[in-house]
Order: C-alpha cells, then structure tokens, then sequence
C-alpha cells in the first residue's frame, strides 16, 4: 500500500477516534505523527487543524521528548505492549503526569506505534498535596514531627560518615496560654504563623524550622561553621519572639525559652538528643523563661533526682502521707502580745535525704500534678492538730496550682466539715506574684472561698507585682510585710519607711497588716508602733512540732 493509501487509510479513522474521551496518537518508526484525535490536540494545545507529521520533540522539551521516543523505539522494537508513567511540561508550562499505554500495530505493512493517554495529573497533585500534609504543620506550613524526625535521621546517618557540629534547639513559646485565653485561638493561631514567618526568616539553607504542636517549635542546625555564633543565633530567636505582635490590631506580647543541645557524632540517637533538648529547655524555664540553656550532663543528673523524687513523693501520699510532718510558727497580736493562731509549714522526713524544707520538693510536687494531693494532707493534719484550740486561727499557704482547681472551694469546705474545723479559723496564704497571674479560674475560687467564710492572707507583700486594686476587689483580710523589710529597719531608714508605708496602705484600705520575720525586741517595738496587728517570728517562737506546739502556746514572749 502506497504511503497516500496508508494516510487515506488513516484519515478514515479520524471520526472514530474523535468520539474518544482519552487522547489518542498514533506515530510512524520516523516518529511522526500521522494521525491524533481531538482530545490529543486538546491536551497538547494544538489547533484543531494542526498539520501531520510533527514529532513530540516539535512541542515538548527535549529531554522529555527523549524519553517518550526511547518508550516508543522500545515498543516498535520488541512488539510487546507497554504502560509506563510520563511526566511532561505541556504547552501551556503545566507539569503533567501522563499513564500512557502504547501497543505496535501494522498499517500498510509500516510499523506504528499508538499510544493511549490518561491524564492522572489530579491523581499525582493530590498524592503529593497528602504527603505534604503529612509532613508539614497545615496551620503554619512549617515541617512537623515526623519530618524532623526523618531529617534529624537523615543527619545523624551522615556523621556516622563525617563528624561535623550540629545542634538541636526545643522551644517554647512563653505566655502562649495566656493569648488562647484572653483573645481566643484564632488570635493564638495568627501569632504562631507569624512567628514562624519571623523565624523562618533567619535559617539557613539546609537548616530545618519544625512545629510539633500547640506552641513547641524544633531546630535542626547541621554542619556548624566554628564562626557561626550558637549564642547570637538563639539570641535573635529570642528576640524574634519578645517584638510585640499586632494581632487584631492590638499588641500582644510573648516570649521563648530555648533547649540546647550540641553534638557531632551520631552516638545518642534521635530520641537521646531530643530528651536532652527538652532537659535543657526545662531548665531555661526554671532559670525564669526568655532564655535558652544548653544541654550539659549535670541538667541530666538535676532531672533524674527530680523525677526519683517526684516517684518517692507520689508513694508517700499514697501511703497517707507518711513521713511528712507538719511545724507550727505561732504569730501574735500586738494587743495582747498572745498566740492568735499558728501557721502550718511542711517537711518531708525523707528516708534517703533527710529532713526536707519545702523549697526542695514543693516544686517537684506542682509541676508533677500532686500539689493537691500535698496541699490535702497539709490541711487535714493542721485542721485535726488545731482542733484541740479552738480559739486559734490556722494559716496554710497554697500554691496557684492548687488555686487552678474550679472545684477547689468545694474540696476545701468538704474537707473542714469533716474535721469538724470552722472555716472563719482558716486563712490561705498566697504569694504576690500568685495573685498577680491570676486568671479567671483562680480569681473565681478565691471569691468563693471568702464566701464560705475563709480568710484569705498575702505572703511576702512587698516583693512582688501585686495591685492594690486586686486587693480591694478580692477583699484580702490581711498582708504580711516581707522578713527582707522587717531585716532590714534597724539599719536602713528606706527599710522603716517601706514598712511604715504597708501598714499605712492597709489601714487606709481597713487591711490586717502583718510582719514576719520579727527577731528583736526593736523589730517588735518598730512594727508595733507603725501599727501592725501581728507579728511572727524567732523572736516570738521558731515552728515547732505538734508534740511542743502546747507549750509554746502557754509561753508567749510579753
């Protein structure tokens, strides 16, 4: 058959392969094509009256136009069909993702090849949008767990090859909490794009930037130069996060705590590096936040003694307390110069250490979620021991933790009816600093202690952020000046000033004004003379435990 018979042939078929949906082309050994249906035209971008005999290489870049003729020598050579996946840039510069499925046939007595096109482009877009999901944070875009894990891997595999400095940085973002809480999440989630935009702003290339969740960020820094400046980066981190932010057309301002871990060989392994990342952003923390810290063997050691504590102190309370004990400090009135009332202090008689003040484990006990348990205890022993004086007020601090129970004042009530203990004799202590982060919660169950009757106290004023305005609208029964003052009046007029000051604000508000810390009788004189109703101290009795607590009642210093 002659090639005008052969293309006449061809051109019979146009209309059939017309009414095909699937692009269809068919193409000689030359590799021209000699015939091609409308959806092919289509996909290609050419007019409908384009003329036979181009080759893919006349609208496709070289390199793909390669490998679709390679397919096609492969099909023209062996006869056997074939389906394989192509990618192409089409005409109009879209990616493409083709299946095509080509088959030899004989026209004429001339090898073809034809190939049949399904366009999967949708498919593939929506497999590689999955796995970036996968991947990626969808609210901030940034890389999320697992893909800094596989990164993280991907670099310690390759200082098993090569040594070289890397470092992990953990964070945190300060205050966070507070932004979901007073302007709603959706001002929460525009600050952490935003960070994320900030920061992102100052990696390197190659350095990977993670969310991991709510308001905790990793970094992987790989390849450290020795000029690089570990301190100045984490230091334009930090102050990436302190700028204030505008959301809602108000500033918000936050802050950050960094981990840090440094190493140049692969032998801690992923999970290792990232607990010590997370021990050195912990103690950034305790350091006071808006800080980073870096990872050294001692924080290791300070967080394995804690968490044996944290185990030691759980088994304690679940045995009902043994080997806590409670010590009395007893405060007087001025009036009479007699014991009004005692205030409770803990220790822990621990079996390893010794006799523990409160400062060492009472940390241990909020941040593990105990603190309530701990708290509980404290209350039920004192309540039961002061039972026996009935005129005597009890004074007990609580920590904001404990404060942060919406069902507090119920537990509190419930626990004063069952030691049969009045709850005009109890007063809860709670520090400044306390009462200045209150939120909502806190503020709540203080009201609705002062409700039941329970007197509410604040420790160490003076030292701390407290408002004069808190302490009008919660209606707080006393403050207690601060032992620094009270050490302080004999050798510092500023110091007298400070104290005579207090207890004139408190008058003036119709506040009890209280001083702790009293050690002489000038101190006691002083305090005295400017009006405070109270006093406690050494000079008056140190805290006793309950077995001398009567004496001390019956011996008050006149």
């Amino acid at each position: 058959m002659s090639s005008s018979d052969t293309f006449a042939s061809l051109a019979a078929l146009q209309p059939i392969l017309d009414a095909l949906a699937s692009p269809v082309v068919v193409e000689d050994s030359r590799h021209r094509c000699v015939l091609m249906n409308r959806a092919f035209r289509q996909f290609m971008h050419l007019p409908p009256h384009a003329p036979l005999g181009l080759r893919v290489s006349d609208v496709l870049p070289q390199a793909q136009a390669r490998r679709i003729l390679a397919a096609n020598e492969r099909v023209l050579a062996s006869g056997e069909d074939c389906r394989n996946e192509e990618e192409i840039t089409d005409p109009g510069g879209r990616l493409r993702w083709l299946l095509t499925h080509k088959r030899r046939i004989e026209i004429g007595g001339e090898p073809m090849v034809v190939s049949v096109v399904t366009d999967i482009t949708a498919l593939r877009e929506a497999e590689a949008h999955s796995r970036y999901l996968a991947l990626h944070d969808p609210l901030t875009g940034l890389p999320n767990r697992a893909l800094f894990a596989d990164r993280l891997d991907q670099a310690l595999a390759r200082l098993q090859r090569k040594r070289t400095a890397h470092a992990l940085l953990s964070l945190d973002l300060d205050r966070f909490k507070q932004v979901n809480d007073t302007l709603g999440h959706h001002a929460g989630d525009e600050l952490l794009r935003e960070f994320g935009r900030r920061v992102a702003a100052l990696l390197r290339p190659g350095d990977t930037f993670a969310r991991f969740g709510g308001d905790e960020f990793a970094f992987l820094l790989g390849e450290l130069s020795p000029d690089f400046g570990l301190d100045r980066f984490c230091a334009r981190i930090l102050d990436a996060a302190a700028e204030p932010f505008s959301i809602g057309g108000h500033p918000v301002f936050v802050g950050a705590s960094i981990g840090v871990v440094c190493f140049e060989d692969a032998n801690a392994g992923r999970g290792e590096l990232l607990r010590r990342a997370d021990i050195a952003l912990y103690q950034a923390k305790l350091e006071g936040r808006g800080r980073y810290s870096i990872f050294h063997e001692a924080l290791d050691e300070g967080r394995r003694h804690r968490a044996r504590l944290e185990a030691e102190l759980r088994e304690t309370l679940a045995g009902g307390g043994r080997g806590l004990e409670l010590r009395y400090q007893p405060f007087v009135g001025k009036a009479e110069g007699q014991v009004v009332g005692v205030e409770a202090l803990v220790r822990w008689m621990h079996p390893r250490l010794g006799l523990l003040g409160p400062a060492q484990f009472l940390g241990v006990a909020e941040e593990s979620g105990l603190i309530a348990a701990l708290q509980d205890w404290v209350l039920a022993t004192a309540c039961t021991t002061l039972a026996r004086w009935p005129a005597l007020r009890l004074a007990v601090n609580v920590s904001r933790a404990y404060l942060r129970d919406p069902q507090l004042a119920n537990r509190v009530v419930t626990l004063l009816a069952k030691t049969d203990f009045a709850p005009q004799r109890l007063e809860l202590e709670l520090s400044e600093t306390t009462l200045a982060a209150a939120d909502a919660t806190v503020l709540g169950q203080l009201r609705a202690l002062r409700q039941q009757g329970i007197r509410i106290s604040l420790d160490n004023f003076g030292t701390g952020y407290s408002t004069l305005a808190h302490i009008r609208s919660l209606e707080i029964d006393k403050i207690k000046i601060d032992r620094s003052f009270i050490h302080q009046i004999e050798r510092s007029e500023d110091s007298g000033a400070m104290v005579r000051a207090i207890s004139h604000i408190g008058q003036a508000m119709h506040v009890e004004v209280a001083a702790e810390g009293v050690e002489t009788l000038a101190q006691r004189r002083f305090l005295e003379t400017v009006g405070c109703s109270e006093l406690q101290g050494f000079y008056f009795f140190e805290p006793v435990s309950e077995a001398d607590l009567a004496q001390a009642i019956g011996s008050a210093p006149r």
